[in-house]
């Protein structure tokens, strides 16, 4: 592990070990508090130009990936239901404005967008029963969803 990774992995065992009841106010949020030069570095990575990405060296790479490991263990509450119990992997729920602040304590903001791969996630495929039926989305938001988006796929899977 690179030495530019170490918050992020400090994050996630406390997160992993915490036994309370708000893993954003008892964990989370007093982290974030330490991790002003992280927050610098991220805003000034934000205003690199690159084509279509700005350039990283490896250990910025890594830095972000760290980063993004986090970004899931908080967005695992968001799963729609019916998927496995997130705290199977030891954390505990935070709320869609708990995320949101995180995020922007980051300098990350949502992005309103039409479907676009890069931008969401495929969560489930439901199989039209009509193979000429057009290709559609859905999308739900509730106390405990930041945003899942759906896809129907047309006539099913292709085969080989």
């Amino acid at each position: 592990m690179h030495s530019d990774q170490q918050p992020y992995r400090s994050l996630k065992e406390a997160m992993q070990e915490y036994e309370g009841a708000d893993l954003y106010a008892g964990v989370v949020r007093p982290w974030m508090r330490g991790q002003d030069a992280e927050r610098r570095w991220m805003e000034d990575f934000s205003k690199r130009q690159g084509s279509p990405v700005p350039r990283a060296t490896i250990e910025e790479i890594w830095r972000l990936y760290a980063f993004s490991r986090i970004v899931e263990m908080l967005q695992l509450d968001f799963a729609p239901e019916g998927r496995p119990n997130p705290n199977q992997w030891g954390t505990f729920s935070i709320g869609a404005a708990q995320y949101a602040e995180f995020m922007d304590f980051f300098g990350l903001h949502k992005v309103d967008a039409p479907f676009c791969p890069f931008f969401h996630e495929i969560v489930t495929v439901e199989t039209a029963n009509d193979r000429t039926a057009p290709i559609t989305q859905s999308s739900r938001a509730t106390s405990r969803t930041v945003r899942c988006t759906r896809a129907r796929a047309r006539g099913g899977w292709p085969r080989r």
